[in-house]
């Protein structure tokens, strides 16, 4: 059992927290932060039955003197990190000056000085290894589905099916996505549409021209559908955590309308990275656009289902075999029942999972981890228990188009 901090009463904690909080297996006593202090005591009331101890706190982390004396007077042994991707070097930095371990489900990347996407996909976490391991304290980076959960079914597969592996494709479902104002959710997610996609080849990353590498897969409970590669953090986790696996590309679809959009504002200039004089202020067209374009009120469309298919191909008692590993959740069952979407589901059911693992000191290394430095079985098992399950099918091999016309997209 630990004393546990939560930072930040998001929507994934409505799973996570009260998960816990059912008896003292894992948690002695749990304090909820974040900077709406009433939005924490509200969700506390629902947790008046738990055995676990809960408190609540007001705390704006970017205060570093009030909140430095709130961890203080709580005295966590771990920090759950349930903020936002930027503020995750912020709270590392806490736990070392509290002496607590520390588990994030997000990997923070440095998009703003960054010269390219390869860039951005150098998470800043690990950079604080050595003071944690001098601290003889765990801290556990990047615990949500992507990659936490997709680099331990493959590890459980090089280890339990495959006698070796020679690719992973990996394709990001998502039947219910596609409002076209929700494109540019991100000014990461708009440099991944509109630059080169980074794959792995033969151990070397290679690139394929925007949305121009493409497969066309029929996908259990998807129907049939067109996937673009696109660069994503999981090819740098390949070549750090599982370097055996020399080809890793990273699939996504998207609805006519984003291809639509993405292309006239290609045409129109509006995708480019100079800056321009504007009144006597100069900004790219690129920066403008990420600052005005309008942003998705909600993932949690409550429609049609999100999940991942893990294509593998590799060695099976002497003859290679392709299999797809895939797992899906319908988004009106999760938006009911906790109030976001199945991506955050999936990700929230990750995250509990490594949670528990580092309550029951089964990851507990010093120094900082992804989940990839521990047995897979562990979280796979876990995961099972949240009710997350793969499901496996022989396939084909997948077939890449690289073409230079216009993207389409085909519906079910």
């Amino acid at each position: 059992m630990k004393k546990v901090l939560v930072i930040g009463c998001t929507g994934i904690a409505k799973l996570i927290i009260p998960a816990l909080c059912k008896d003292k297996s894992y948690v002695s006593e749990i304090c909820i932060a974040d900077t709406d202090k009433k939005m924490c005591d509200e969700f506390k009331t629902i947790l008046s039955a738990s055995p676990v101890r809960v408190v609540t706190a007001g705390v704006d982390i970017t205060n570093e003197e009030r909140t430095m004396l709130m961890v203080k007077i709580f005295g966590p042994e771990l920090i759950i990190n349930l903020m936002p991707a930027q503020y995750s070097c912020v709270l590392m930095e806490l736990a070392l000056k509290t002496k607590a371990s520390y588990i994030d489900s997000t990997l923070f990347f440095e998009t703003k000085n960054a010269s390219s996407v390869e860039d951005m996909l150098l998470s800043k976490q690990f950079s604080y290894f050595t003071r944690f391991r001098g601290e003889k304290l765990p801290a556990l980076v990047g615990c949500s589905f992507n990659p936490a959960a997709i680099t331990s079914l493959i590890r459980f597969a090089m280890s339990n099916t495959y006698d070796s592996i020679s690719s992973v494709d990996i394709f990001d479902m998502n039947s219910g996505k596609g409002t076209a104002a929700g494109i540019m959710d991100s000014s990461f997610e708009m440099e991944l549409l509109t630059e080169p996609a980074k794959y792995l080849e033969n151990g070397k990353i290679e690139t394929y021209q925007p949305l121009k590498g493409k497969t066309v897969r029929q996908i259990p409970g998807f129907g049939k559908r067109t996937m673009y590669v696109l660069s994503n953090p999981i090819i740098t986790d390949f070549i750090k955590e599982i370097p055996e696996v020399e080809n890793v590309r990273w699939f996504s679809t998207f609805k006519k309308e984003y291809l639509g959009i993405i292309k006239v504002l290609e045409k129109v200039g509006m995708l480019s990275r100079t800056p321009v004089d504007v009144g006597g202020v100069k900004i790219s067209p690129f920066d403008y656009l990420n600052k005005v374009m309008p942003k998705e009120e909600s993932k949690a469309t409550g429609k049609g289902s999100s999940g991942i298919g893990i294509v593998i191909t590799g060695i099976i008692k002497g003859k290679e075999q392709t299999n797809m590993f895939y797992a899906s959740v319908d988004n009106s069952m999760v938006l009911e029942k906790y109030g976001f979407g199945s991506t955050e589901y999936l990700d929230a059911v990750t995250m509990l999972a490594g949670t528990i693992l580092m309550c029951t000191d089964k990851w507990d290394k010093a120094g900082v981890y992804s989940p990839n430095a521990y047995d897979p079985s562990l979280l796979m098992d876990m995961r099972k228990d949240q009710g997350i399950e793969f499901a496996v099918s022989k396939v084909a091999p997948v077939s890449m188009v690289v073409e230079e016309e216009e993207p389409e997209d085909i519906e079910d």
